[in-house]
């Protein structure tokens, strides 16, 4: 269907413009003055030319942060509270932002807030860029004549999960550059160092020991096929990648990664804690029960937990309480279970739940301080038993020439 672009004046005299589908001008003109509008012009839109996108929008890394969002949500609760044109305030907004697709997102919602659509809406049209949570709280709060409230529970609901997961993402670093670098020496010990070697034990034309045939082996197999290694890396990569992308293979691994030792309860604590702290932000910014668990279910980064989230709905539609309906799930804990029943005798789910998220992430801090005393065991002992064959697969062949030069 057609767009145009059209220009009209309320009963004010304030000029308006927007843009509109319909399959004629005749249906914007009658639909312009339904709303009390006078129409001055309407042209139809000419078609964009297809848009120049960078290589970040290839990889899908032009999408707004944690941070951008929280700061548009910031800035919307300063300009609604201010009592400041939405259509003016979004205007200055877009103009602000250095995020491409954030910046278009903004004006996707005035040209929707100037043809009479509400935010939420305009919101729905940029899914891609403004999380579902984020646009039924608004919804919530349009209804309800409370959006700048909604804008600040959602800014501060995005402002913990952004500063949680730099807690988490700061613990784990350390243990991944280790392995990294492990993993490096030891592919340049095998690709440059080893073959030294090996030409030098060749040319004495003794018998090797087992641990330096073990070693020169994978230096001439990385050396000489390495092709094939790269390309079954690839294929292997490639495979679980789209393993993972399937219904099925993304319930498993996301089964999987919460049975990992170390990593996999910090993992689970950190998703109830997600699951806790959004689940009460949407009870207390007044979304629906279902709609509120069916939101929380897609955000929790887990397929298999946001499964058992989603099965929730139906104990709730036929009528059973919240904590049966949790317990019946056998996923979450005694205390978050218990937490919701005193929360539903007391009147105040949404409190509970906050301070269940809290006590969560203060174990998952606890945990993540603790992580590297846990794993530097297990690295050292990985450290140690690739000293010992290197060691042994070098100085064992330099013993025996020793020995039979004396």
């Amino acid at each position: 269907m057609p767009e145009f672009l059209w220009r009209a004046r309320n009963s004010a005299g304030t000029a308006q413009s927007g843009r509109m589908e319909a399959g004629e001008r005749l249906q914007v003109a009658r639909r312009l003055m339904e709303r009390g509008l006078t129409p001055i012009s309407i042209e139809p839109m000419l078609e964009r030319p297809p848009e120049v996108r960078d290589w970040r929008h290839w990889l899908g890394w032009d999408r707004p942060s944690l941070d951008e969002l929280a700061l548009f949500c910031r800035q919307m609760y300063t300009l609604t509270r201010a009592g400041v044109p939405l259509i003016q305030g979004l205007g200055s907004l877009a103009a602000a932002t250095h995020n491409s697709l954030l910046k278009q997102g903004i004006e996707q919602i005035a040209e929707a807030l100037g043809e009479g659509s509400t935010l939420a809406e305009g919101m729905m049209r940029s899914r891609n860029v403004f999380p579902p949570m984020l646009i039924s709280v608004v919804r919530v709060g349009e209804s309800s004549g409370n959006l700048q409230e909604s804008f600040n529970q959602i800014a501060h609901h995005l402002e913990q999960e952004r500063d949680f997961r730099r807690r988490v993402g700061s613990a784990l670093r350390y243990p991944f550059l280790v392995v990294a670098a492990m993993l490096a020496s030891l592919t340049v010990i095998l690709t440059w160092v080893i073959p030294t070697f090996a030409d030098f034990f060749t040319r004495q034309g003794v018998s090797l020991p087992l641990p330096t045939r073990i070693i020169i082996g994978a230096s001439d197999l990385m050396i000489t096929l390495w092709w094939l290694l790269a390309l079954l890396l690839a294929a292997g990569w490639m495979g679980f990648r789209y393993w993972v992308g399937t219904r099925d293979g993304h319930l498993a691994w996301d089964h999987t990664k919460l049975r990992i030792p170390l990593f996999g309860d910090i993992l689970f604590r950190s998703t109830m804690a997600r699951f806790a702290r959004a689940f009460g932000m949407t009870i207390r910014s007044g979304v629906p029960l279902i709609q509120g668990l069916t939101l929380v279910s897609q955000s929790l980064e887990n397929e298999y937990i946001g499964s058992k989230v989603k099965r929730m709905c139906e104990g709730i539609e036929r009528g059973d309480s919240l904590s049966r309906t949790a317990q019946s799930t056998e996923l979450f804990s005694p205390l978050l279970l218990q937490m919701i029943n005193v929360g539903e005798e007391t009147g105040d789910v949404a409190a509970m739940l906050e301070e269940t998220a809290d006590h969560y992430e203060r174990e998952v801090d606890h945990e993540l301080k603790n992580l590297s005393s846990l794993i530097e065991p297990i690295l050292l002992l990985f450290l140690g038993m690739v000293v010992l064959v290197l060691t042994l697969g070098v100085f064992l062949p330099m013993w025996d020439l020793g020995r039979v030069t004396l």
